[in-house]
């Protein structure tokens, strides 16, 4: 976050532009405006990092379900791998 914070510093000193200061940050473009557009609609913590894991996942067992199949290996331990 470090990073982040002296980017939004440089770009609210105005002094230089966002792609010179994206080539001296090592960064694309796209993450120097979406630092920028973060903080600017969140404020600081906006610029703290988020999890990459998705929100949901469609493909998950249900915990009934995965009660009746536990059942199932314990009463049927020679089906399967």
């Amino acid at each position: 976050m470090d990073e982040k914070v002296k980017f939004i510093a440089a770009v609210c000193d105005g002094s230089v532009s966002i792609t010179s200061l994206c080539e001296t940050f090592g960064i694309s473009r796209k993450t120097g405006y979406k630092w920028l557009n973060r903080y600017r609609q969140e404020g600081p913590n906006g610029l703290l990092d988020r999890s990459k894991s998705p929100h949901t996942n469609p493909n998950r067992v249900s915990f009934a379900e995965e009660r009746f199949i536990l059942a199932l290996r314990k009463r049927h331990p020679t089906w399967g791998p």
